[in-house]
């Protein structure tokens, strides 16, 4: 699982890389040119001594070879007489007059210089122990110092990303903290004119344009819902003078009773647009409880239609009666549309509808549906593949869920059918709010 990382942390963890990298390289290569420069001083010292003891030797043909912890050298006047010893006789300046190689000779590490004058071989030995011992102290250092500059660079990198992020940091609080309707709070002006202002700026315009179309979309849903009203109250009352006269057969009363519901399903929905488009801070208004369990039967009945001519059988259990305090309107819309779905896509079979404490729960057996569109049913405008209808229904049943913290999911299976539960918290009591004079609402 990949995780994610803040920018302050991802700037200080680059600075570590880069300083530590940029460390590295120096330390190798000043190692490099360290160990360089101590095999030459080494290969200096060899032939200085070297010159002054054949020097010496021409001089005083009896004088001895250095001798020290050192330093200490061999002649070899007389090839197969036993004067040197034979891991450094078999070193051969070949046809050099002198030549270096390194040998370990009893267990120590040399630098050797081998040398031919005439019929003599001399040898000039270095022991390098001291100097190898030193190369890795140096080693321990520079590693010391990687370190140290790893550790000053991300630092450094977490402090100047913190100066450079905290603009940012400031913005991103100012507007999670700032009301929707109001634009962005002014920034510092020692940071006006730069990319955070120009980020601000291009946030607010954003806004507003967003702003801009939300409040359209209010105020149509708003009017359209408003005026639907009237004409609807039409309908129905005119429905219900017909479905009063006697004189109307059992085929046109049946007609006239499809016209009633069909209003009232409009009215229902017109109420719960208006309450969606008025609500503020994401809170719709709520002004008394709903009996849900009254709700689901009367939602049943109403339906009661649509299983007429086809053969589904509808089964209620009632196990509680909850009151939820939510407004009635937006209620219905949620739990019609999930009987209604059932009732669509039973194809003959048998509809169960669940009610409990916290709980609602509408089961059908229809063709199911695949599991790779279940995540997509809540989406506006989303058909699925056995849909007719227009992708609506569910994404507002969710906008609906989500106003009031409930939660909604569906399972399914293909040619098994389709349970959708619906979560809530149910109240036994509900207390009106008492009103303040001083305040006048937003909506009639």
């Amino acid at each position: 699982m990949r995780h994610s990382h803040s920018l302050r942390s991802r700037v200080a963890l680059t600075f570590a890389w880069f300083g530590a990298l940029g460390s590295l390289l120096l330390a190798v290569g000043i190692f490099l040119g360290a160990h360089d420069v101590s095999r030459r001083l080494m290969d200096e010292t060899l032939r200085a001594e070297m010159d002054d003891y054949m020097a010496r030797r021409g001089r005083n043909p009896a004088s001895l070879p250095p001798a020290s912890v050192s330093l200490m050298g061999f002649v070899d006047s007389q090839p197969g007489t036993g004067g040197v010893p034979e891991a450094i006789a078999l070193l051969d300046p070949g046809s050099e007059t002198k030549s270096f190689h390194n040998i370990n000779y009893n267990k120590i590490n040399y630098r050797v210089l081998v040398s031919r004058q005439g019929q003599e071989t001399f040898y000039m030995l270095f022991n390098t122990e001291r100097q190898r011992a030193r190369e890795e102290r140096f080693i321990f250092y520079l590693l010391c110092s990687v370190l140290l500059v790893t550790f000053l660079a991300a630092i450094g990198g977490w402090w100047l990303a913190g100066r450079v992020t905290a603009p940012i940091i400031e913005l991103a609080r100012k507007v999670a903290s700032s009301d929707p309707i109001d634009p962005l709070p002014n920034l510092d002006p020692k940071h006006r004119g730069d990319e955070v202002a120009l980020m601000a700026e291009a946030f607010d315009r954003y806004i507003g344009r967003l702003r801009a179309f939300g409040e359209r979309e209010r105020a149509f849903i708003s009017y359209a819902s408003h005026e639907f009203r009237t004409p609807l109250a039409v309908i129905r009352s005119c429905a219900e003078l017909l479905l009063a006269d006697q004189t109307l057969n059992e085929r046109q009363r049946r007609r006239v009773e499809r016209i009633d519901r069909a209003a009232w399903e409009m009215s229902s929905m017109s109420e719960a647009l208006l309450h969606l488009a008025r609500e503020e801070n994401t809170q719709p208004p709520r002004q008394k409880m709903c009996d849900m369990k009254q709700l689901v039967m009367e939602i049943v009945e109403n339906y009661a239609h649509l299983t007429r001519d086809r053969t589904i059988q509808v089964e209620t259990h009632y196990q509680a009666a909850p009151k939820l305090a939510v407004e009635r309107s937006l209620a219905m819309v949620v739990v019609s549309n999930l009987i209604r779905n059932a009732i669509a896509h039973s194809q003959g079979n048998k509809v169960q509808i669940t009610l409990a404490e916290n709980t609602l729960e509408v089961s059908d057996k229809g063709p199911g549906i695949a599991e790779e569109e279940i995540p997509l049913l809540f989406q506006h405008y989303y058909r699925g593949s056995s849909s007719s209808g227009h992708g609506i229904g569910l994404s507002l049943v969710k906008r609906i869920c989500d106003v009031y913290g409930w939660n909604v999911t569906i399972e399914s299976r293909a040619g098994e059918g389709t349970t959708v539960h619906l979560f809530f918290s149910a109240t036994t009591e509900w207390a009106d709010p008492v009103p303040d004079p001083s305040h006048q609402p937003t909506w009639t």
